[in-house]
């Protein structure tokens, strides 16, 4: 726990939408802890707060209204406690860490997903971590597989990398895909553990798997991992459930009660008896008789001489470290006790020599990785002034592309207005052409129609003239005048004669 200053506290958004909340603080720290129940969409507290939880004691609020934000705040800096949530009359909720900070209002964070996808995933959390550890091994050829995975995984980062880095990169991963401990992915129906490997999260990876594979060579084993029996998330409160409250009975302690060898990986990069859960487990491997000839196996030389003292080991969970402490202080010369065994556990010298020439070919690959990854940095480095420039030059070229773009866009609509005024005068062009043709087709039949009246009147006449006139040659005609006075005279003699 950070106790340099108060640390960001973290809020619990109720997003379950048909039901009222009965919402309960947990005091997860060894001090009483005051706290206070604000509601930030009213902006007003809670009547009858601030109040105070004892030590590892629960706080129920009672009902809190549907669709509310809950700021909890108050108490002493950076002391943690958490909060549940849950429907009335459904049970426990799911835990949230929180942060207490003095006075001052946290900053909202709000949760991502609904309250069915939470409670679904925490069900099978919940599953996964009542697994029997004592089922949770893994073959050395299962180690060998993820060693393989780790080097695809990290490439060049491979050989600098610490169990704490493939924890991060796989463990993690696969166990919140599968809601599983990465031994029970490996091992769906649980393999027995018979060897429990103690070691330093801190030591290089691919050294520690070399040393399990020297320990035991041509020998199928069942080792038990802590970073691949146990399920491994960033959700610090499942892990403090999986450990539970009680260091005899946490999953370290139930596996070394079932096997029947006692496996001790050190390393050069850190001492593992400054961690405080490799002290317990060594003392608990001494209790349980595994440091017998035949159920002791020590890899690699203790390079590390300080004496043991548990009450100063570290943790990187601070709760872990304060739980282990109180169950030895409530013994009274438990914690001397530990110390003694630890440091004479510490003093045992190795079973398994590794062939140093060998490691030491290893650090300098290691070391000719690194020179190789830092040269690559390096020209990296060089070569970035370059790829702004030609970042610069490709924005230019795409904000002028951007301009053509746009003069294009303009053009385009002026060519589509054009276009839509020709096609009106072309409707106006075929209109008045049809008009035209309509005109043409009646002046051709008036004309038609002019013709034959023409040629009936003609024949008319030419058959009249016959028939009276047939003496006369048709060159003589006279002028219409003429021919009426000539009839007229022509039909005065006739009846005369008559």
């Amino acid at each position: 726990m950070n106790t340099a200053g108060p640390a960001p506290a973290a809020l619990l958004q109720v997003l379950y939408q048909s039901q009222d909340f009965w919402l309960v603080a947990v005091n997860q720290t060894n001090f009483p802890v005051a706290v206070a129940v604000k509601d930030l969409k009213k902006g007003k507290c809670f009547p009858g707060f601030p109040k105070v939880i004892e030590a590892d004691g629960r706080l129920k609020f009672g009902r809190i209204q549907t669709n509310r934000q809950i700021a909890v705040f108050g108490g002493k800096p950076a002391a943690k406690i958490s909060l549940e949530a849950a429907p009335e009359g459904q049970g426990p909720g799911r835990a949230v860490e929180l942060w207490c900070i003095v006075g001052g209002t946290p900053p909202v964070i709000e949760c991502e997903e609904g309250w069915a996808d939470l409670v679904a995933r925490d069900e099978r959390v919940d599953r996964a971590l009542g697994l029997d550890p004592r089922l949770s091994g893994i073959n050395m050829k299962q180690l060998n597989e993820l060693d393989a995975r780790a080097r695809k995984t990290l490439g060049r980062r491979y050989a600098d990398a610490s169990m704490e880095t493939i924890n991060t990169a796989i463990l993690q991963v696969v166990c919140k895909q599968h809601c599983l401990p990465y031994a029970r992915v490996v091992n769906p129906d649980g393999l027995k553990v018979d060897v429990f490997v103690s070691h330093a999260w801190q030591e290089n990876f691919g050294c520690f798997v070399r040393s399990v594979n020297a320990a035991f060579p041509n020998t199928i084993v069942s080792l038990w991992i802590c970073a691949t029996a146990i399920y491994q998330t960033q959700d610090k409160s499942i892990i403090e459930r999986s450990i539970g409250h009680d260091p005899r009975q946490a999953p370290f302690a139930v596996a070394l009660r079932s096997v029947r060898r006692f496996c001790v990986v050190r390393n050069e990069a850190a001492d593992m008896y400054k961690r405080i859960w490799c002290c317990w487990e060594a003392f608990l491997a001494c209790e349980f008789g595994l440091l017998n000839p035949g159920e002791l196996t020590v890899v690699g030389a203790n390079r590390f001489h300080d004496e043991v003292h548990i009450e100063t080991a570290d943790a990187t969970n601070e709760n872990d470290k304060q739980m282990i402490l109180q169950h030895l202080r409530a013994n009274p010369g438990l914690i001397e006790e530990v110390n003694r065994k630890v440091n004479q556990i510490k003093q045992v010298p190795e079973t398994v020599v590794l062939d140093e020439a060998a490691v030491q070919a290893e650090f300098a690959i290691r070391d000719r990785d690194i020179s190789v990854l830092r040269e690559d940095v390096d020209q990296i480095q060089r070569q970035i002034p370059t790829w702004e420039a030609k970042a610069g030059r490709i924005r230019e070229e795409l904000a002028h592309c951007q301009e053509e773009n746009q003069s294009l866009q303009t053009r385009m609509q002026e060519v589509e207005c054009e276009n839509a005024a020709l096609k009106k005068e072309i409707q106006a062009a075929r209109a008045a052409a049809a008009a035209q043709a309509v005109a043409a087709q009646s002046a051709q039949q008036m004309l038609a129609s002019f013709e034959r009246r023409l040629a009936a009147l003609e024949t008319g006449n030419a058959i009249g003239q016959g028939s009276q006139y047939s003496d006369e040659p048709r060159q003589q005609l006279r002028a219409p005048g003429e021919q009426s006075t000539a009839r007229a005279r022509s039909h005065s003699q006739q009846r005369r004669l008559w």
